[in-house]
């Protein structure tokens, strides 16, 4: 009888300590989700408005750019620069929380330049790679690929110059 108490008091110890883990990482993850949401309260119109592209931005990592049919099936390709993206993502997220001028004037060189890159890859045939007697079609990722760091540049660079935070 003494072993099948000592496994459920283990059991239970074990239970308690699964909650209060669970709980804390709770309190984290709230403590975290408090303090964007009063950073966003705390920016001005053009940070906030990069602050939501982010949502769009992320849509424009996942989804595929292009697509081709071949084998009786649709391919899709998904973007080559998306990894770069993310960084834009990064930048644009820490730069609501640094406030220097070079840094804002650089999220928007930035997003120029990656901007510049996801017009000139399929401008030049080489978004697919594939034969050009194979066409692919451009998908909507594409043009949120295009929109976002459009958004991002133009939301930083007004942002420059009205938002005095």
């Amino acid at each position: 009888m003494r072993v099948f108490d000592s496994i459920i008091d283990g059991a239970v110890y074990a239970a308690a300590l699964l909650r209060q883990a669970v709980v804390w990482v709770f309190d984290f993850l709230m403590g975290v989700l408090r303090n964007i949401y009063e950073k966003f309260l705390e920016v001005g119109l053009w940070e906030k408005v990069i602050f939501l592209a982010i949502v769009p931005a992320f849509f424009a990592v996942v989804l595929p750019v292009a697509r081709f049919y071949a084998f009786e099936r649709w391919w899709y390709i998904n973007n080559p620069l998306a990894v770069y993206l993310i960084a834009i993502i990064i930048i644009m997220v820490l730069s609501l929380y640094v406030r220097y001028a070079a840094l804002l004037i650089g999220r928007g060189v930035v997003n120029l330049y990656y901007l510049f890159w996801i017009i000139y890859l399929p401008a030049s045939g080489q978004l697919a790679r594939l034969n050009p007697s194979d066409p692919h079609e451009i998908a909507v990722g594409f043009y949120l690929n295009i929109a976002v760091p459009v958004v991002f540049a133009a939301a930083s660079a007004l942002s420059y110059l009205f938002d005095t935070n």
